[in-house]
């Protein structure tokens, strides 16, 4: 943003090269985590690294096989069993293979990680060798001449593998046993460890002689949260279809994303809670569970990880459902999208299609518009009015003259509604409040919020009381 518009805009100046986390973490802190510790060992990439390569010095092959397959397990695919029998290990035929989950089950449980069961069959080779090309030619070979017919192999190496040498030799290996051939090597296996949080996993299965804290303090919050989300986890474990339909499985991953996004599990298991809970939705064909689940993922992607492309991506799922809705609310899970991408755009944080965000723009203030001119609906048109009056600021916040009659029109609507029981005014109340960092000192911004406290004071009480006498 250029000093020019900075100096046009000076109650939106704080926000400017804020990452969207950080933001949001200091408006909203009970919403993350307020554990005090971390739970992994001291394990940095260059220590595991070293470790990785001295695994066949320190003998410890059986536990690199394990340790491959716990990872598999949490990146890769869950349904696999550790062969030790003569189809497996005992043959030098698989270390490990998935096994058979029907195809409704695999979409409706929850499984480890962020990954979900395989309909194939799938072969997997781990080695800690030093001549691994030799070892991953010998290894799928046998796979090949099983009597059990793989559709793909996997083969996992503790040594480093260039990624030219990796191309060559998958697409050999598929020609000559018609596999479909994958190579990982010690650089995945690093990258997997240290972007999901698995350096316990390590430090465990392969008995390595690094430092490990005590196990996390969980805080207050997070406590509550970990026993509601492992008492979700277990029942989504456990979970068959036609005892529970698509919608109530999908609230239960959507409930289920929010905790572990607020625990700050890694991304990767959040994301894949979120996209259950998106797939049920969609078999469902409930349009407000459609919205809500994709909203929540695209939300938390950019205050959660900072990550607006993805939200964007996730909005524009969204968008052939906005035509027709009929509730301001759902709308304005639209609207919280369309604005922070707009505030992202305005900031610099992500550049976007100029002509894109107009037309999103657009299309959401025409069905809030819609919406408001229903007045059959009085609160539901008072909450699309009022939507329409905020977005304004867009506009108003260069000019403080502007900005008090926003205030102003603001101010009426919030006295037509207080006898309207289901309009949220204590929601726009908090949203004016926390605004009130940047428009304390701005004309009408006072009179604003004294109208709003003497509206909602009766329920602020209310609420106050019903606390106090539980």
């Amino acid at each position: 943003m250029s000093e020019e518009r900075r100096k046009k805009t000076p109650a939106l100046d704080k926000l400017v090269d804020l990452q969207p986390s950080v933001f949001y973490r200091r408006r909203h802190p009970d919403y993350f985590s307020d554990t005090t510790e971390t739970a992994e060992p001291d394990l940095p990439k260059d220590l595991l690294l070293f470790h990785l390569d001295q695994l066949t010095a320190a003998k410890k092959e059986r536990e690199f096989e394990e340790f491959c397959r716990q990872l598999a397990e949490r990146e890769i695919c869950p349904n696999l069993l550790p062969q030790t029998g003569p189809v497996g290990g005992g043959d030098s035929k698989t270390d490990s293979s998935t096994y058979p989950v029907a195809t409704e089950l695999s979409s409706f449980r929850w499984w480890a990680g962020h990954t979900k069961p395989s309909d194939e069959d799938w072969a997997f080779a781990f080695s800690a060798k030093r001549d691994w090309r030799a070892k991953v030619k010998k290894d799928i070979a046998n796979i090949a001449a099983a009597q059990r017919e793989f559709k793909r192999a996997y083969f996992i190496t503790n040594q480093p593998v260039k990624d030219k040498t990796r191309a060559e030799l998958e697409a050999s290996l598929k020609t000559k046993h018609k596999i479909d051939v994958r190579i990982l090597d010690r650089i995945w296996i690093a990258e997997r460890v240290l972007t999901n949080h698995y350096e316990r996993l390590a430090v465990q299965t392969l008995a390595l002689k690094v430092p490990v804290p005590n196990e996390r303090r969980l805080g207050p919050r997070d406590t509550r949260r970990q026993q509601e989300l492992e008492r979700l986890l277990s029942k989504l474990r456990e979970s068959k279809p036609g005892k529970i339909d698509n919608y109530v499985q999908s609230q239960d991953f959507l409930r289920a994303a929010k905790l572990a996004s607020s625990l700050e599990r890694p991304r990767d298991e959040v994301d894949g809670l979120f996209g259950r809970a998106r797939e049920l939705a969609m078999k469902s064909n409930h349009v407000p569970l459609i919205i809500r689940t994709h909203y929540q993922h695209a939300w938390r992607s950019h205050f959660w990880y900072d990550d607006s492309a993805t939200a964007e991506r996730i909005l524009e799922i969204m968008m052939p459902y906005l035509p027709g809705l009929m509730d301001a609310e759902l709308c304005e899970l639209y609207n919280n999208l369309c604005t922070i991408l707009e505030t992202a755009q305005a900031t610099g944080f992500l550049k976007q299609n100029l002509s894109v965000l107009e037309k999103r723009r657009v299309l959401i203030n025409d069905e809030l518009k819609r919406l408001a001119l229903d007045y059959s609906r009085p609160n539901n048109s008072l909450y699309a009015e009022t939507l329409l009056t905020t977005w304004e600021l867009r506009s108003a916040v260069h000019d403080q003259q502007v900005m008090k009659k926003v205030f102003v029109r603001l101010a009426k609507l919030f006295h037509r509604a207080q006898k309207l029981g289901t309009y949220p005014m204590l929601q726009f109340r908090e949203t004016w409040e926390e605004l009130g960092e940047y428009f304390c000192d701005w004309p009408g911004y006072a009179e604003l919020q004294h109208e709003m406290q003497r509206i909602t004071a009766p329920n602020v009480l209310a609420i106050q009381r019903l606390v106090g006498d539980n």
